[in-house]
């Protein structure tokens, strides 16, 4: 199955359930790490950007790559931020914050370089993502 059309598949899961809310869908999506563990890294980014791309449920798409040690140790500055293009309000940038480029930064995969050039950032979303990622 490609990417794109596993992305839609868990979309539609998703939007099948009988209320759209954080524990349910948490508890549909704690089911695709297993479906994506024998998947590369690749894979699983363009799950995660699939889902980016469509609109909805974002931040299913960062717990999937944070759930993906493939996945997530393959991340960088360039594609975190790739991945974090769309932050745009306070739960985006939450989310974006605390599930990846928190952790990204604990495991050392991006610089406190990277966190001083977002704080200064005149983008207020990135300026937060900086505040929110930090203990």
């Amino acid at each position: 199955m490609e990417p794109e059309d596993f992305a839609s598949a868990l979309i539609d899961e998703l939007e099948s359930l009988p209320e759209l809310k954080t524990a349910p869908m948490r508890k549909l999506r704690r089911e695709y790490p297993k479906r994506l563990s024998a998947k590369d890294a690749y894979y699983v980014l363009e799950v995660a950007r699939s889902i980016l791309n469509s609109g909805k449920h974002g931040w299913i798409a960062y717990e999937l790559i944070r759930d993906h040690p493939g996945a997530f140790h393959s991340l960088d500055r360039k594609s975190l931020e790739a991945l974090g293009r769309g932050i745009n309000n306070w739960s985006s940038v939450d989310s974006f914050s605390r599930t990846l480029s928190g952790p990204a930064w604990r495991e050392g995969i991006i610089s406190g370089d990277t966190i001083r050039d977002w704080a200064q950032s005149a983008d207020r979303w990135w300026r937060r993502a900086a505040l929110v990622m930090t203990p």
